[in-house]
């Protein structure tokens, strides 16, 4: 058996080691790519679900103003004028964050859902018949049904 030199045994270990050593940069370059693509996927995620959540506050929001309107016209009570300010402050902010949302629905969330949110504009816009307890009810289903539209949607988007 030929004994090797030892500039031939420091050669050959100089190699196998810058074998090691790229093989470790190309594992670690793999595993960034795959972790920073897993944050960018879940961040995303986390969009979608907080634009979702955010719509869905806005619409039982304005639903919760609806129902008490219908109440206080079933029961012939109206509430003190302090309290009826109070509902409409609160259905327009209510709307108003359902605004604001927008852009990232149809930015973040898929068609189906803005043809949701579309759809229930189209229907909010064409119901005033000028009898107030059906227009109240009217726009209460509305709401509801599209609230009811959006979770079925919502949960198709759940991992």
């Amino acid at each position: 058996m030929e004994q090797k030199m030892p500039w031939e045994m420091f050669a050959w270990e100089s190699i196998k080691l810058a074998a090691q050593a790229i093989t470790a940069l190309m594992v670690a370059r793999l595993a960034v790519r795959w972790a920073l693509s897993r944050f960018k996927q879940e961040k995303l995620w986390e969009r979608r679900l907080s634009a979702q959540v955010d719509i869905l506050v806005a619409l039982a929001e304005m639903r919760r103003v609806y129902g008490r309107w219908i109440d206080e016209l079933e029961t012939h009570r109206s509430a003190s004028e302090e309290a009826d300010r109070e509902h409409r402050d609160r259905y327009r902010a209510a709307a108003r964050k359902l605004e604001e949302a927008m852009p990232l629905v149809q930015l973040l969330l898929p068609a189906d859902t803005s043809e949701i949110l579309n759809k229930l504009e189209q229907g909010r816009e064409n119901l005033y018949t000028g009898d107030q307890y059906n227009d109240y009810n009217r726009q209460y289903r509305l709401l509801d049904n599209a609230i009811a539209e959006l979770v079925q949607d919502g949960r198709n988007l759940l991992p």
